[in-house]
């Protein structure tokens, strides 16, 4: 086992990522080469072109809606500071990270939290929708929903 940086996390609730911290992971000898570009994206060099893909998509998918929920909503305010919409979008943002964590350090689980993971993206970009104004979380998350169905199945 060795150990990488890998996600990044938030200081409070009115930090964005913008000034994030990296978190230290453990990862199985069978991931052969991992590495970190700043804190955005993250390579697994034995991965395919459709896993980094997935990644990548659930790593944007996860920055989006945790800055967008901790930022742009609760500055908004009403519908968008709504307990229900903020649970979406933070609900989203959880599984995302972990997909894209049980990819990177090829757990046989992941295609399954793939499948899962499509469905929260799907249920918050409609959420997001429902409120307005929240294009790029849209699109985020039903970037990372189509991935992670390609992933699940």
């Amino acid at each position: 086992m060795f150990t990488a940086p890998l996600q990044p996390r938030i200081r409070g609730h009115s930090s964005l990522l913008s000034s994030v911290n990296t978190e230290t992971v453990l990862l199985p000898l069978s991931v052969s080469h991992v590495s970190i570009c700043g804190n955005r994206r993250i390579t697994v060099s034995n991965a395919s072109s459709e896993m980094q893909s997935c990644i990548d998509d659930c790593l944007a998918c996860y920055r989006s809606c945790l800055s967008m929920a901790t930022g742009h909503c609760l500055r908004m305010g009403g519908k968008h500071a709504e307990e229900q919409h903020l649970t979406h979008m933070h609900a989203c943002a959880e599984i995302c990270r972990t997909a894209s964590h049980l990819m990177v350090i090829g757990s046989k689980h992941a295609p399954s939290v793939c499948a899962v993971c499509a469905e929260i993206c799907e249920e918050c970009a409609k959420e997001c929708e429902r409120v307005g104004d929240m294009d790029d979380c849209v699109a985020a998350c039903r970037q990372s929903a189509e991935s992670c169905r390609k992933m699940a199945a």
